[in-house]
């Protein structure tokens, strides 16, 4: 493990860890105008990429820097070394069965005086009890146990109580009551618990003497005192009374088997004590509860095994591994010999089992206007036209041709992807490029914000579309259009409706009603024609199958130039962008011809021309 923290720290060392970044006039209206979660994308980014200018630092500055940035990397190291440790600890240490057991309980040193309802409960010195007798006399009162462990009832006299279990002093005085006064009958109840003081020695983390209630019995005792310690034992726990042995309790047989029976309930000057643990083995593998266990006597294996919950149905082979800690051999024991195998302290059995691989059912999702809509199991070989048909087919209304196809693995690349070129460009506008003045101390704090709005606006469309062929007919002539599906993909079949989107820097921008033929300088004549804001020359119009175009020709990108008269169908969108030149004194084809140049802002207008745009 140590060879694996160096050789991760000499491979750390070995990257450069040197960024400079050039002295620059930053207007701090523009630092202030980014917002939060952009600067977390900034900051959370600025090791990725490189600037192609050369930047200088001082010989002092990189001394600190490089320093700084080597004690982060041993942390890292460290960290992830510590991770790696605990990770493979974590899964081969086995626990005490039923050490748990006792973190469910809550402890504490305070007599509890809840009144017991239990008839069972040992009634004695201390003691609360309610007497009610009804009938031509009436009498309700409350008395203590004296401590010569009797009750005085003036009616009556004094009745010794102390010893005998709730019932039977129910019965005892009920019967007394009814034989001395005719027609009368009496109910006793417990209504005030006694204090016991109780001493809990030997292997508990919190040996002496505590204060518990009369209703405690063993294991509550052994509990407020933090339990059993590593080297106590769970089946040899010894309560004395009076300097003599009431009995010896057995964990096991209540966690593991359910009897109660030795849970033995406490007196005043009990000594509960908690031996040494002699034999202790563990198990792991195909068993209901893995775990360390205590064996006494001449408990075998097949004992072990019973203790453990029994072989799971995922048990391999006919046999265990045993480790054995003296001899350092592994030795296979069949299932013959379970009865007869004695475990020695310390031995480890491992059970060997089969886990079977779970694989994940891989799912497609189908919705809008489909027959069928929902979420359906797909196949290795699936395509379009098989889940089209399991999702019953398309509806009348249906509008294929505006279908669309998402993927989350494309999704999340595009997402990465924009974030980068969004950061980038940020880093552009404060450091500038080639030296120049920095872009962003001729900006003030409200015209970037603008600026990063229009930005988003434009890298936020078709992040993980995929433009495929979902008209079935043209499919089933040629199968080869036919797109396959994998898991998590989302297909989307919109109604159709005689609709065209007009978005943007227009003076009425909104949703027109569809006209065969009209252009797209119609429609944006039907919308109030293009606002003083509006970038003349990155007009975009997007088809309803996802391909996009740039309409208008620009003196600045005419690369992208195409030809008017570009086809509009229902459910396109036309886009007018914003001039970011005009949101504050910067020149629009000095501003944008050095962002283009730089390669560092591709995706103001060119993110949403699909590689497919035709000439």
């Amino acid at each position: 493990m140590k060879k694996l923290s160096l050789n991760i720290i000499s491979l750390l060392i070995a990257f450069p860890l040197v960024l400079t970044i050039e002295a620059q006039s930053v207007n701090e209206d523009f630092l202030n105008g980014i917002p939060d979660d952009v600067m977390q994308d900034i900051i959370g980014n600025q090791d990725e990429g490189t600037y192609d200018e050369d930047i200088y630092i001082s010989d002092e500055s990189k001394i600190k820097k490089t320093s700084s940035e080597l004690k982060k990397l041993v942390r890292d190291a460290k960290r992830l070394e510590q991770k790696f440790n605990n990770g493979v600890e974590q899964s081969s240490i086995l626990s005490r069965y039923g050490s748990d057991i006792f973190n469910t309980f809550q402890t504490t040193f305070m007599p509890i005086n809840e009144p017991n309802l239990d008839q069972s409960y040992i009634v004695d010195v201390g003691d609360g009890l309610r007497i009610q007798i009804l009938g031509s006399i009436n009498i309700d009162k409350k008395l203590k146990v004296m401590r010569d462990g009797s009750i005085n009832l003036p009616e009556v006299g004094k009745l010794t109580v102390a010893g005998l279990e709730l019932s039977e002093v129910n019965s005892m005085i009920k019967k007394i009551i009814e034989d001395s006064f005719l027609g009368n009958t009496a109910f006793v109840t417990l209504t005030d618990i006694r204090n016991i003081k109780v001493y809990i020695l030997g292997n508990v983390p919190n040996p002496g003497m505590y204060t518990l209630n009369g209703n405690s019995n063993l294991i509550h005792a052994i509990s407020v005192a933090g339990g059993i310690n590593d080297n106590g034992s769970y089946r040899d726990i010894e309560l004395k009374r009076s300097g003599k042995l009431i009995g010896s309790s057995d964990l096991y047989s209540t966690l593991i088997f359910g009897d109660t029976s030795s849970n033995y309930p406490l007196r005043s000057g009990d000594v509960v004590l908690v031996k040494s643990s002699k034999r202790l083995v563990s198990i792991s593998g195909a068993v209901s509860r893995p775990a360390i266990y205590e064996l006494k006597g001449d408990e075998k294996l097949e004992n072990l095994i019973d203790m453990a919950g029994g072989l799971t149905g995922d048990f391999l082979d006919d046999h265990v591994n045993i480790s054995t800690a003296q001899s350092k051999k592994i030795s296979k024991v069949t299932s013959g010999s379970f009865k007869s195998y004695k475990l020695l302290h310390n031995d480890s059995i491992s059970v060997p089992f089969f886990k079977p691989e779970v694989i994940k059912t891989k799912t497609a999702t189908v919705s809008g206007s489909v027959n069928f809509p929902g979420e359906y199991n797909i196949s290795e070989n699936e395509t379009l036209v098989s889940l089209i048909s399991k999702a019953g087919g398309y509806k009348k209304n249906a509008y294929p041709y505006a279908g669309i196809l998402t993927r989350k693995n494309a999704f999340k690349t595009m997402e990465n992807f924009r974030k980068k070129e969004l950061g980038s460009l940020i880093k552009y506008l404060i450091s500038g490029s080639n030296g120049a003045q920095s872009k962003a101390g001729m900006m003030t704090a409200d015209s970037t914000s603008e600026l990063l709005e229009e930005i988003r606006n434009h890298i936020a469309w078709d992040a993980g579309r995929f433009s495929i062929e979902f008209d079935l007919d043209k499919i089933t002539r040629d199968p080869s259009k036919d797109t396959g599906i994998i898991d998590g993909d989302t297909v989307h079949i919109p109604e159709f409706s005689n609709e065209v989107y007009i978005f943007g820097e227009l003076n009425g921008p909104g949703v027109r009603s569809y006209t065969p033929g009209a252009s797209v300088h119609e429609y944006i004549d039907i919308a109030g024609g293009i606002s003083q804001n509006a970038f003349e020359s990155g007009i975009i119009l997007i088809n309803p199958d996802g391909q996009t175009k740039l309409v208008s020709k620009s003196t600045l990108l005419n690369f992208l130039s195409t030809d008017e008269g570009l086809d509009v169908y229902p459910h396109s969108i036309i886009f007018v962008p914003r001039d970011i030149a005009r949101l504050d004194s910067l020149t629009k084809g000095t501003y944008i011809a050095q962002i283009v140049s730089s390669s560092i802002f591709p995706l103001l207008t060119l993110m949403s021309i699909n590689k497919k745009n035709n000439d």
